[in-house]
Formats: C-alpha cells, sequence, structure tokens
C-alpha cells in the first residue's frame, strides 16, 4: 500500500455510505496517509486514514497530472466506475455575506433579524439560485451534500502582507442558514433539512478578491 503513488483514488462503501480518499501527500511518514476529499452520510471530509485502513477499498481512478494518472500505479486500476455522486449546482454570489437568526427587539413584542443585509443578501442568493437552476428543474427530494465557501469583505485594518483567519463575526453557522433559506425559496430543493453532508468555511478576502460566497451542491448517482 505505501507504493500506491500519489494521486490514486480509492472508494469505501460501509453500507452504502460512499465516501471517496485521495492520497495527495508526498513524504513516506505521514505523507502516506489517505485524504478523504467526498463523503455521502459520513462527516469525514478532511480526516485522514493510514495506508492499511483503505487497503481493502478498490482503486477506482487517479487525479490528472499525478504519478498515478500517468500508469505508475502499484497495481491495476480497475475499470472507471461512475463516482457515487453528481455535482447539480456550482455558483460564486457576489455580495457581502449576512447572518440570519440573530434578532433584536423593536418594541410590541416584535422581534427583527438585526442584519440590515440580510434581506438584499438573501435575494442575491436566491436570484443567482434561480438562474443557475432554472425553472424547468424540479427541486431535488433527496440527501444533499452541500459545501459553502464565504468570502468576507477585507477590513480597511487587515494587513496587507498577510491575511489572518476570519475569527469575528458573523458566525458562521448563521451564514450558512442565510444561504440554506434563500436555497429553499429557489426551489433549489424541498428542504433545507435534505442536507445531509455540510462542509463550510469563512476566510477574508485576499487583497483584490470580490466577497461572497461559493456553493456547490452534489447529490448521489442514483438519486433521481
Amino acid at each position: 500500500m505505501t507504493d500506491d503513488p500519489i494521486g490514486t483514488v480509492r472508494r469505501e462503501d460501509f453500507e452504502s455510505g460512499h465516501s471517496i480518499w485521495v492520497r495527495l501527500d508526498s513524504d513516506a511518514t505521514p505523507g502516506n496517509e489517505w485524504s478523504c476529499v467526498w463523503s455521502a452520510y459520513w462527516s469525514n471530509i478532511g480526516c485522514t486514514r493510514s495506508p492499511a485502513a483503505v487497503a481493502d477499498d478498490p482503486i477506482i481512478g487517479a487525479v490528472p497530472g499525478t504519478p498515478a494518472a500517468a500508469g505508475l500505479l502499484a497495481e491495476p486500476a480497475a475499470q472507471p466506475v461512475e463516482a457515487p455522486f453528481t455535482l447539480v449546482l456550482d455558483v460564486f454570489v457576489p455580495g457581502r455575506p449576512a447572518p440570519q437568526g440573530s434578532k433584536r427587539h423593536v418594541g410590541n413584542g416584535i422581534m427583527i433579524e438585526s442584519s440590515k443585509a440580510l434581506p438584499a443578501w438573501r435575494e442575491a442568493v436566491r436570484w443567482t439560485a434561480v438562474q443557475a437552476w432554472s425553472y424547468q428543474k424540479p427541486p431535488i427530494d433527496g440527501p444533499v451534500l452541500l459545501t459553502l465557501e464565504f468570502v468576507l469583505p477585507r477590513p480597511l485594518s487587515t494587513p496587507k502582507r498577510r491575511t489572518p483567519p476570519a475569527t469575528k463575526k458573523p458566525d458562521t453557522s448563521k451564514l450558512i442558514r442565510a444561504v440554506e433559506d434563500a436555497l429553499t425559496d429557489a426551489g433549489v430543493w424541498r428542504d433545507d433539512s435534505l442536507v445531509v453532508d455540510l462542509h463550510a468555511t469563512k476566510r477574508i478576502a485576499e487583497i483584490g478578491e470580490a466577497p461572497g460566497c461559493r456553493i456547490t451542491i452534489h447529490t448521489p448517482v442514483s438519486q433521481p
């Protein structure tokens, strides 16, 4: 197993909970560990496993441009198989990501969202999703893998030579809520309860980079 070249791709099933593992590291120790880059039902994206742990997983392909793709597999690769998932939506929504879920009292028992930017942000997400999804597609009605990359506006006080982590508000969980509800309004899926696998990141924009959110949605291949 330690002879598997960089770029080898393996799949595990675990009672139909498909996961894709890729060896992309170059160091022998611990670089021959395998990284999980996709999971249908398990929250193990970004996890690593030892070579012995993936020994029985079938080889299903190779990453283009790697030694594995150049035909250097230590063992014959199986015939290519259809991946257990398919990309159904991939869009970038420019704008200022706004949180949803923080309420403030305005009197007479009335609570409203604290973020004044929320309505415009949700509409931007909804409109972008509608254009990409088109009115002809029915809403998704099965398991969904959702990936969100939030790019926050770069504060003027941010150092020019480095970009620090986005450890201040808004909360990632509240940014997620706003996007999920906007995708429901857009008719992309029946309900955001269908999201069974979620991966979200939050970072400050690099110099000259536009803020916004990259949204990708995958569904199992067998799903209608």
